[in-house]
């Protein structure tokens, strides 16, 4: 069954607040309650059920005892006892319970998905990494230039070879260069000299 949380806070503590399901759950609430169920339910979000203690309850929500006490009848309703005798919106026990499901599913799908991937027709595709987990070398020097790393086998071209694509890419560029003449007609149209607007 799916459930539609007041609020939804993801693994890493970020979360969202479903202003609907929040608005509807806390209505009757005063800025004070409300603030304490707000407390209460992201600490429960991120640490599990809550302490039956109403001392350390108001310690969580930043409140002496005898305030989270005033306030206590009002909210006790969104905490209630669990079968391990601690304080748990039962709604929000059950949206994890969905989620660590889906996480599972997912996790599930991304192996399978990798061992149909490295494993087509029962050889594999490739091997892992022979990386030692040490960093690159830095190939570009502080001033922009490249420099060659100094345990590389990678060779540079000779000066012969360097010449030789130098000239390639010089004669290149002249091919497609206009010469005097295609210069001439692109600057004058296809007028002659007397047909040139004034």
């Amino acid at each position: 069954m799916a459930v539609m949380p007041a609020m939804s806070i993801g693994r890493h503590g970020g979360g969202h607040l479903y202003a609907a399901a929040h608005l509807a759950l806390t209505a009757d609430l005063t800025a004070e309650e409300l603030g304490v169920v707000t407390r209460l339910l992201c600490h429960e979000w991120l640490q599990g059920p809550l302490p039956d203690d109403p001392q350390r309850l108001a310690r969580l929500c930043q409140l002496s005892p005898a305030d989270l006490k005033r306030c206590w009848p009002a909210i006790e309703r969104h905490f209630p006892r669990d079968a391990q005798a601690q304080r748990a919106a039962p709604w929000l026990e059950e949206y994890r319970g969905e989620l660590e499901e889906w996480r599972s599913r997912q996790a599930e799908g991304g192996r399978l998905g990798a061992a149909r991937r490295w494993h087509r027709m029962g050889h594999p595709m490739g091997k892992p990494s022979d990386s030692d987990g040490s960093p690159m070398s830095n190939l570009m020097g502080s001033d922009g230039s490249l420099s060659s790393p100094s345990s590389s086998s990678a060779t540079s071209p000779s000066p012969k070879a360097t010449e030789g694509i130098r000239g390639s890419l010089r004669a290149a560029a002249e091919a497609e260069a206009p010469n005097d003449e295609q210069r001439g007609e692109h600057l004058m149209g296809r007028h002659g000299d007397d047909e040139l607007p004034r």
